[in-house]
């Protein structure tokens, strides 16, 4: 989920993390089965103002939280205190981890951090193209790509994908780029150019998923070949993946309000299909529970539900009423679920337990 923070309305999961810690939440049934969920940890992680970027924070699938809070990078075990791993010589952009080893993007290259020691394994240069804009060249030095740039990184089998984006304000021009390393060798390959690296992302089995500027869905290969799908009618907000099927959430309608589910077959980015949800979704996660997704079932009511891909039926698992606000919030995945989320001047990990 850079070392740029994303501020946006608080979504329901931060919402219902924040009401868990206030024990303000009605817990629910998942499919008439005897479940409920709580906040087993609330852990502070520091300011947002001090250097904490979204993008760089990351939950291993053995969920083992790190974070970067500029160039040091802390770990999260269990509902320990946040401990030191590891300083890097320039601020943190991105990570990712395996149960093994962490990945970490800076303005200039990936490093490979073996876990849990905290050892570097190695360091490999980003491509400069990553910092081009067409084939003119860098539109800006390192120091002000440093200093103006923002990145991300997906984690899937033996691919790593990388992706970076920059804003020359003096020259008015905005370079992006996306980079795929092979583990097993962690030489990088130039993917693609766009004018933007958009946030809506998603990495599966069959490559990494994104949109272009052209209302495309795009899908990059480990062989690093494009596939685009034809102009979606509603730009994909957020994806999901579920075996071969690649689902993403877009607002329509003249208020964009209202939310519908589309199905797209992930090898061939070819639409299969679309439903009207039965609310505003904000936002879309596939767990092992099945499609998880932020929505808002009425005026500052809101809740986390189950979405049922064929239908569109969304069952309310767990409510939270009488909120409003404005923060950020990152829900990430491992075996189990995770928010990260603002409370005051504080961000927080709460560890989210579904049983």
């Amino acid at each position: 989920m850079v070392l740029m923070v994303r501020y946006l309305r608080m979504s329901v999961a931060a919402l219902l993390a924040a009401s868990i810690a206030s024990g303000c939440v009605a817990s629910g049934s998942m499919h008439s089965s005897s479940t409920t969920l709580s906040s087993t940890t609330n852990i502070d992680l520091g300011s947002p103002n001090s250097g904490f970027g979204t993008e760089a924070i990351f939950q291993a699938p053995n969920d083992v939280v790190y974070y970067a809070v500029d160039r040091t990078i802390n770990v999260v075990r269990g509902g320990a205190r946040p401990a030191h791993l590891a300083t890097m010589p320039s601020s943190v952009w991105a990570l990712a981890a395996t149960d093994a080893n962490l990945f970490v993007e800076t303005a200039l290259s990936v490093t490979e951090i073996s876990l849990p020691s905290g050892s570097t394994v190695g360091t490999w240069p980003l491509p400069e193209a990553m910092r081009e804009e067409g084939p003119n060249g860098p539109i800006m030095s390192v120091a002000g790509w440093e200093q103006s740039g923002w990145g991300g990184l997906s984690l899937q089998g033996e691919e790593l994908w990388a992706w970076e984006d920059s804003y020359c304000d003096p020259c008015g021009l905005e370079g992006a780029g996306l980079a795929r390393y092979s583990l097993t060798t962690m030489r990088p390959t130039m993917v693609d150019y766009a004018d933007l690296m958009p946030y809506t992302t998603v990495a599966g089995a069959l490559g990494f998923y994104y949109p272009d500027g052209f209302s495309r869905i795009v899908r990059a290969d480990a062989n690093t070949r494009l596939t685009r799908s034809a102009p979606v009618a509603a730009g994909p907000e957020s994806f999901a993946i579920e075996g071969k099927t690649l689902y993403f959430v877009a607002s329509v309608g003249q208020s964009l309000t209202q939310s519908s589910l589309y199905r797209y077959n992930a090898s061939t980015l070819k639409p299969e299909g679309s439903v009207g949800l039965a609310y505003e979704t904000e936002s879309l996660i596939s767990t092992r529970y099945g499609l998880m997704a932020v929505v808002a079932p009425g005026a500052n009511s809101y809740a986390i539900a189950l979405v049922n891909p064929a239908t569109g039926a969304e069952t309310t698992e767990f409510k939270i009423n009488d909120y409003s606000g404005e923060n950020y919030l990152q829900l990430i995945y491992g075996s189990q679920l995770s928010a990260i989320i603002t409370r005051g001047n504080k961000v927080y990990l709460d560890r989210l337990d579904i049983r």
